[in-house]
């Protein structure tokens, strides 16, 4: 019994790997017929095929396999489309155009009898269209059904930038959430549109978009913004009683590497009175740090430990961990180690105020 539920399990997990595969291949075969009904308008194509119909189906068969063999090739079956972007399009694009390049020097050489070259690029158009709208519509199908297996999250995001534009890219792709609205305070991007989401005001109207759209869940994807004005920000959010997310810095936007899973509660730390560092200055930084041995006293702290999450980004060769709760250096560790497994990390219990001690650490390390 439980063979045949491994040997089932198997069956299932091929059968939804190499389903698209054979759906395109169909799906060439469609598009070669419908091209010919397109250029022909459907009456010479009955008179072509009732004396060639032999040659015409083995064409179409081995143009079929060659679309398989070369979608197989660009990778299209790896590609999770319910996350596709420019990226994923442009290669689908070069997968088909490639296709039909191959086809096309068969048909050039005589090889395919029975295919004349004016359906070729016809038949580029059709086919790009139908394998693109199959992934698509797959995709939303599949978002439909998750959305009916629970009630997706009404979502605002406060700052319809770079930063906002990033995570609606992301939160498309996850069912369990629904952006409904952003707000921005520019003007010029008042009643606009980002990926078909509206900005629906300045921020100082979060309470009336948040009253008016039932939103459930807050994000702040303000990562460059002075702090003064984040407090307000995250004053006016909190008043709403809903749940308030924020983008946790700039560094992670000049990496593209912002993503929902970055998301976080706002911390005291997020409130000070300190400016962050601005993008024009990050190449400085990267000089600065890159290579160098980082000594980071405090490291257990809020404070320190958000330096040593920033300075594990810019890729030094040691990063030493200074503090005086064992605990608390513990943990900062761990969690270096996985947001960075290839730095190297030290990790040193002391207080600053131990004189002989910081003496020997500068001496051994050089920081």
């Amino acid at each position: 019994m439980l063979l045949d539920v491994e040997k089932v399990g198997k069956i299932r997990r091929y059968t939804y790997r190499y389903r698209p595969l054979l759906v395109d291949m169909l799906l060439a075969a469609l598009s070669l017929s419908l091209a010919f009904e397109v250029r022909f308008n459907g009456g010479l194509v009955r008179e072509y095929l009732s004396s060639a119909w032999l040659s015409w189906t083995y064409d179409i068969m081995i143009a079929a396999l060659i679309r398989g063999i070369v979608n197989i090739g660009f990778g299209l079956y790896r590609q999770l489309w319910s996350y596709a972007g420019r990226k994923e399009v442009a290669l689908l694009c070069k997968a088909t155009g490639t296709g039909s390049a191959i086809i096309g020097c068969l048909v050039f050489l005589g090889l395919f009898s029975s295919l004349p070259r004016s359906v070729l690029l016809l038949d580029w158009l059709l086919y790009t269209a139908l394998i693109g709208y199959y992934r698509l519509q797959s995709a939303s199908d599949r978002a439909v059904r998750h959305e009916k297996q629970g009630k997706p999250r009404r979502v605002l995001i406060v700052g319809a930038g770079e930063c906002g534009a990033m995570l609606m890219r992301e939160f498309r792709a996850r069912p369990e959430f629904k952006v409904l609205a952003f707000c921005d305070d520019d003007p010029l991007k008042r009643h606009q549109s980002i990926l078909g989401v509206r900005v629906e005001g300045a921020c100082r109207e979060i309470l009336r978009i948040v009253r008016e759209l039932q939103i459930e869940l807050i994000i702040i994807a303000f990562p460059s913004v002075e702090r003064s004005r984040l407090r307000e920000i995250v004053s006016l959010a909190k008043k709403t009683g809903k749940e308030v997310k924020i983008v946790p810095t700039l560094y992670q936007i000049a990496c593209d590497r912002v993503s929902i899973t970055q998301l976080r509660d706002v911390k005291p730390e997020d409130l000070l009175g300190r400016n962050i560092v601005k993008a024009q200055d990050m190449q400085l930084i990267w000089e600065y740090i890159t290579g160098k041995v980082v000594l980071v006293t405090g490291a257990g702290g809020s404070i320190g430990s958000e330096l040593c999450r920033q300075i594990a980004q810019f890729n030094p060769r040691e990063l030493i961990l200074l503090g005086r709760g064992e605990n608390s250096i513990y943990e900062i560790t761990n969690e270096l180690a996985e947001l960075a497994p290839e730095l190297k990390l030290r990790t040193i219990i002391a207080d600053v105020r131990q004189e002989k001690k910081m003496k020997a650490v500068f001496t051994e390390f050089k920081p």
